[in-house]
């Protein structure tokens, strides 16, 4: 498909402007975020709380390191593979 590359490259720039911004926000020192999402996964129900809250951060960030890395280097995305025909 023309264009399709260009579409992934947009798509993934979207979504790197996104997650930078919170990224910082979860890491802020300046604010109780952090408390504040270990009380929000309590009201989820959560058994461990400040562990899901805090992998939740951690996820994000690198979530968002790789965005930014696929950004600036496009040549780095991971190419779709052809589909072999009678593979299982």
């Amino acid at each position: 498909m023309p264009g399709t590359d260009q579409t992934r490259l947009r798509e993934d720039q979207r979504l790197a402007e996104l997650l930078a911004p919170l990224d910082e926000f979860l890491r802020s020192r300046d604010l109780p975020v952090a408390e504040l999402l270990v009380e929000f996964m309590k009201h989820r129900g959560s058994q461990h709380a400040a562990f899901d809250a805090y992998n939740l951060v951690d996820h994000l960030c690198f979530t968002a390191h790789r965005y930014r890395g696929l950004i600036s280097n496009p040549s780095t995305q991971p190419r779709r593979h052809p589909t072999v025909i009678g593979a299982s």
